[in-house]
């Protein structure tokens, strides 16, 4: 058996899984674990079009980053978007920071300097011990609406790099 011993530790939130049964009798077990990290990813919307990068656990809790025709907000795990900056962006990069289950979420909209958004989210209460369902929390794109998104250059770095 293992499992997370220390906030310090590589993967955090060890100790869970799911038993696979082969064809020839054999069992295995796929440990679920989450890593600190940082992503970015460049979105581009049209109108009608809402995009951005997520950690989702499933529809109702996921929180994240996003554009739309009303800017660039940050979306907490509860679905709400309190504030929006850069109204009329259609093309930004987003980042989430991932520091011990604590995310910051970052923008840069052509020409300008990173930006830590105004939001930030805590999710070790994004687990199947408190929601249930035994999923976990995983990294996500997404577009909704009746435009278009455009996603380019998505990158993953196991350590924390803060762009600010």
């Amino acid at each position: 058996m293992v499992r997370t011993a220390s906030r310090d530790d590589r993967w955090l939130s060890v100790g869970h899984g799911r038993l696979v049964d082969t064809p020839d009798g054999r069992w295995y077990m796929a440990v679920h674990a989450y890593e600190s990290g940082y992503r970015a990813l460049g979105i581009e919307v049209t109108p009608g079009c809402a995009s951005g990068l997520l950690l989702f656990y499933n529809p109702e809790h996921a929180t994240g980053i996003l554009l739309d025709d009303a800017g660039i907000g940050v979306r907490i795990a509860n679905g709400y978007v309190p504030s929006r900056a850069h109204q009329g962006a259609t093309r930004a990069q987003f980042r989430l920071v991932n520091d011990r289950q604590e995310i910051d979420f970052y923008y840069r909209v052509p020409g300008d300097a990173w930006r830590r958004a105004e939001g930030s989210a805590e999710i070790a209460g994004m687990d199947h011990n408190v929601l249930g369902g035994f999923l976990d929390v995983r990294p996500a794109v997404f577009a909704a609406g009746s435009g278009h998104a455009t996603f380019r250059n998505f990158r993953y770095w196991r350590e924390v790099k803060s762009p600010v």
